[in-house]
């Protein structure tokens, strides 16, 4: 074990050990109780007269109270790890993607340090009001009129091509969600939404459905915004069809174990 601090005490017939470990990632703190026959009171280390249960039950404590320090440090380095990868570091992802190997190879540490990767995720979730998720969030209260003819007539290239513009720039991602729940997004209907645009249109068009990804518009045109929502669309379904999260997302990919 690295330099460690430690205090103790008897309660009830159960040793209480508290402490906190220096590590390469700062200091990690730790607890073990055990049960011992002794009196209540507090527990000191360096007595020379100690009590023979306390002695043996301390001794007994050393190997299981380390590893819950080094697993407290594992807890420590997952959490950095996701948010470095969540950051785009590169290492922490590639990391992290090797513990997740180990880990299906049978490593029992690799398995513990996925379980601590994974608790961390679920409770912090990402920012949503990050900057880096911003093309995600409203861009504005969308429009129920307009949600409801999108919804009628999602399965109407024309219809779409008309409604989905004016919506798209408003709320992309809901555009999208609502594109997603209609008839496949195939190449054949999108160039046929696409045909209902100008030319000058058009272009945008499909350059939005190519980068529906991008968080700053190269364009602002609403044709460029429906290409979003349409390109959008059908990521959305392509995931729902078993497609992998990864292909359109790293940083969720590996969150899900990809």
């Amino acid at each position: 074990m690295n330099e460690t601090t430690a205090s103790a005490y008897v309660k009830n017939g159960r040793l209480c050990i508290l402490g906190v470990q220096e590590s390469e990632v700062g200091l990690v703190p730790f607890s073990y109780i055990t049960e011992v026959d002794a009196e209540d009171g507090p527990v000191d280390f360096g007595v020379e007269d100690q009590d023979p249960n306390i002695s043996a039950a301390i001794e007994k404590a050393r190997e299981p109270m380390s590893l819950k320090a080094e697993e407290a440090k594992m807890k420590v380095v997952a959490g950095q790890w996701v948010d470095r990868a969540r950051a785009g570091d590169q290492n922490a992802m590639a990391l992290i993607s090797g513990c997740r190997v180990n880990a299906q190879r049978g490593s029992e540490r690799a398995k513990k340090a996925v379980k601590f990767l994974g608790e961390y995720i679920r409770a912090n979730p990402v920012d949503l009001t990050d900057g880096n998720c911003r093309n995600y969030l409203p861009q504005a209260t969308p429009d129920k009129a307009l949600i409801q003819k999108l919804s009628q007539f999602k399965g109407d290239d024309g219809a779409v091509s008309a409604w989905a513009p004016a919506l798209s720039k408003k709320d992309p991602y809901l555009t999208a969600v609502v594109l997603a729940d209609g008839p496949h997004m195939t190449t054949e209907r999108i160039v046929s939404i696409g045909s209902h645009f100008g030319e000058d249109e058009k272009s945008d068009f499909i350059l939005g459905v190519k980068g529906w990804n991008i968080k700053e518009p190269v364009r602002s045109s609403d044709a460029f915004f429906a290409g979003q929502a349409i390109g959008n669309a059908r990521a959305i379904q392509a995931v729902r069809q078993g497609y992998p999260i990864s292909h359109f997302c790293r940083v969720s990919g590996w969150e899900l174990g990809e």
